[in-house]
């Protein structure tokens, strides 16, 4: 491989990309002229530059694989966020710059970087080794948890598509534009705590999905009114995330004296 196309190279592009296509225009309003991606640093942009800082410090750990999970997070953040656009009003005098290109032109470099890295650097499978036999059951619980999380927005979509006349996909988009950074912040914890699973993190990784069951409740009521009673549904997937990780940090524990001895 060319030594300028290394994985290294190309996510560190990747990355820098992500966080300047976050300031460079990204739409153009009447009256008010070009708007950039942070939005004065109150908008979305600015969990795009977290993702960009990530993708840094997985790309001087090595964890290549987790590049993935930024690359995606971010071209879906600003797909997200056109979507909206499109379907608000006023779309018509709306016009969309450079911005949204460079990210995700950024996006893909991260998600070559991911694909080209050393196989012996993308096996996360290989980390799941280090817990016990009792690793799938683990993983099963984590899974399930995750699950959980993940669903219970669409579940809350649902229930208010059900009820109003909205296409599903809209109501379902209402989410991250009545949420803002801590709507994104909610799906994409989770996602990094998983990861930190399978790298070998069990207990560490449980701080995602306990982050986003303590912010549901807040984000539901603002997006429906009553909607914060869906909470059980989180804190399910918290609460059997944490049984799975528990198990898998025990297993670890035990595997660790058996070598040892």
């Amino acid at each position: 491989m060319n030594q300028n196309l290394n994985p290294r190279n190309l996510g560190i592009t990747g990355a820098i990309l992500l966080a300047i296509g976050c300031f460079l225009p990204f739409a153009s309003v009447p009256l008010f002229g070009s708007v950039t991606y942070v939005g004065g640093g109150t908008g979305d942009g600015l969990v795009v530059v977290v993702l960009a800082v990530l993708s840094i410090v997985f790309i001087f750990r090595k964890w290549y694989k987790a590049l993935w999970l930024t690359a995606i997070a971010s071209a879906a953040m600003v797909t997200f966020s056109l979507a909206s656009a499109f379907t608000g009003t006023g779309t018509n005098y709306l016009s969309f710059e450079i911005g949204p290109l460079v990210i995700y032109a950024g996006a893909a470099l991260l998600g070559w970087a991911a694909k080209s890295a050393p196989a012996s650097e993308r096996k996360v499978a290989e980390r799941i080794r280090l817990f016990s036999k009792g690793s799938r059951v683990s993983s099963l619980f984590v899974s399930t948890g995750l699950l959980a999380i993940l669903t219970a927005p669409v579940v809350l979509a649902l229930l208010d598509f059900l009820e109003f006349d909205s296409p599903f996909i809209i109501v379902l988009l209402y989410w991250f534009y009545i949420g803002g950074f801590n709507s994104y912040i909610y799906i994409l914890a989770p996602l990094l705590g998983l990861y930190a699973f399978f790298r070998g993190y069990p207990m560490w990784s449980w701080i995602g999905p306990v982050y986003s069951a303590l912010v549901y409740p807040g984000l539901a009521e603002q997006y429906s009114p009553g909607g914060s009673l869906t909470f059980i549904i989180p804190l399910f997937g918290a609460i059997t995330y944490g049984i799975g990780a528990l198990m898998a940090a025990n297993g670890k524990r035990k595997r660790r004296r058996k070598l040892e001895s």
